[in-house]
């Protein structure tokens, strides 16, 4: 594909696969990446850093760093927060996490989604179940394609739970949205693949779901559900542990029913991007209201 999407699709590899320069793709993948450029490798001893050259202030000149990420380095690789969204910036959806994994993947309000006060922090973000959601995306957003050790906490008030094999979702990571040559959906194809998508069933069980290879999905549930009303908020939080494989579920602080073991992990996804109370399909809405959605790259308890 003619777009830049770096990606580190094998979560046991430290392998990076990159267009080294791209000519722009025209009907393929979300607008950010279709960037005319290039790509600088800069090794300085142990360290090797790639920069993604574009023309960003349209002087005709290509001399614009618009993105970097390091491909190798002497020193551990950073862990942390990597997406923050409180809700409380009017009509934009801006991620405010800040540290070395931030990339700032800032988004929109699709459909009739909004904000409202009322949130547990500022606003908070209110959407109806029937197609609104917001997004989070920009050049950097594989930063958000996370395939190992991953912490997802939202708070979150439903109206009511709607029955179904994929229904409420507070947040999801995928890449099959409209578009593919300008016909129909993305292919279900490894690059497309749902990194995690958390949700609340409607027995109240929480629930986290990823893909891999080709779109081969892992459901894992909660032993114990949630014992949250309508109208109340709830503290969500999902642990995947790729070292222990297994994932943790906590309600408020507290752990929620046993840790359930896995046997996959997720692999490709870097052509995905934030969906918030929604999936790519649009067709998995939540009904209520989200609030104070971080995501980590490390397991949190």
């Amino acid at each position: 594909w003619h777009l830049y999407h770096p990606c580190q699709p094998d979560p046991q590899s430290p392998t990076w696969e990159a267009a080294l320069g791209t000519v722009g793709g025209i009907l393929e993948g979300h607008v950010w990446q279709r960037r005319h450029g290039f790509t600088l490798i800069d090794v300085n001893g142990p360290r090797v850093e790639a920069s993604f050259i574009s023309d960003a202030d349209g002087d005709g000149a290509f001399d614009d760093i618009v993105d970097q990420f390091v491909i190798a380095d002497s020193s551990p690789k950073p862990n942390g927060l990597v997406g923050y969204y409180s809700f409380n910036f009017g009509n934009s959806n801006l991620d405010t996490a800040t540290g070395p994994l931030a990339k700032q993947n800032h988004g929109s309000y699709a459909n009739d989604a909004t904000t409202v006060a009322g949130g547990v922090l500022g606003k908070a973000l209110l959407v109806d179940g029937a197609g609104d959601y917001a997004d989070g995306g920009s050049i950097g957003d594989y930063t958000l394609a996370l395939l190992g050790d991953l912490t997802i906490s939202v708070h979150a008030q439903f109206d009511a739970l709607q029955s179904g094999a994929d229904q409420n979702m507070l947040v999801s990571y995928s890449g099959r949205i409209p578009g593919f040559n300008g016909i129909g959906e993305y292919p279900a194809q490894e690059s497309t693949n749902e990194t995690y998508g958390l949700r609340i069933r409607d027995d109240k069980r929480l629930q986290l779901t990823w893909e891999h290879d080709d779109a081969v999905q892992v459901a894992v549930t909660s032993t114990a559900p949630a014992g949250v009303g309508a109208g109340e908020w709830g503290h969500y939080m999902a642990v995947r542990d790729a070292q222990a494989m297994e994932v943790r579920f906590y309600l408020d602080g507290a752990l929620l029913g046993d840790p359930v073991s896995f046997t996959d992990l997720p692999t490709g996804g870097a052509n995905g991007f934030l969906h918030i109370g929604n999936d790519f399909q649009g067709d998995s809405g939540f009904d209520g209201l989200i609030d104070e959605l971080t995501i980590y790259d490390e397991v949190l308890l």
